[in-house]
């Protein structure tokens, strides 16, 4: 088992490891697939092998099943990808992803993400963490998306705890 960076909703969030690649390849969903086909005509393959260079590439499983692969870059690019099996498990998923974002927001104020506007479910889950909608690209098809860490995104305080006097 790896080291869990995060544990949220019965989900591990773990640093991307090569033992995670090919379930993940072979259960990718039919969207991301068309994704790298139609929009980077890209091989996912060889795209999941260069996240392994990635400091910052995880896997969120669950048991051992990968169900997405996700990152953020050095520039706060946010990215993701989504297994077949993630279906399954959408609504865990969903309640798991404030405790991600607030994961990345501790290296990145703010946070921005590119999604083909074919991605209807993706957009949708990007609202539900409210990030925005800023710019359409027409030619490509793809929305930049924009978060910004609010006051209210950092009331835990993840580094000490309370203290009785």
């Amino acid at each position: 088992m790896a080291d869990v960076v995060l544990n949220s909703h019965g989900l591990d969030l773990v640093k991307l490891k090569p033992s995670h690649i090919f379930p993940f390849l072979k259960d990718l969903s039919d969207e991301n697939k068309r994704e790298f086909s139609e929009v980077y005509d890209s091989d996912p393959l060889e795209c999941l092998l260069d996240c392994l260079k990635d400091k910052m590439a995880y896997a969120i499983v669950r048991g051992d099943a990968p169900l997405a692969i996700t990152g953020i870059t050095e520039e706060a690019q946010m990215w993701a990808l989504f297994s077949k099996y993630m279906k399954m498990n959408w609504i865990r998923f969903a309640r798991a992803s404030p405790d991600l974002i607030g994961f990345y927001h501790l290296f990145h104020e703010n946070i921005s993400c590119n999604v083909w506007t074919e991605s209807d479910m993706i957009i949708q889950w990007l609202g539900y963490l409210e990030f925005k909608p800023i710019l359409l690209s027409k030619e490509s098809n793809i929305l930049h998306f924009v978060r910004c860490k609010s006051d209210k995104s950092n009331t835990n305080s993840l580094v000490s705890r309370p203290v009785m006097h």
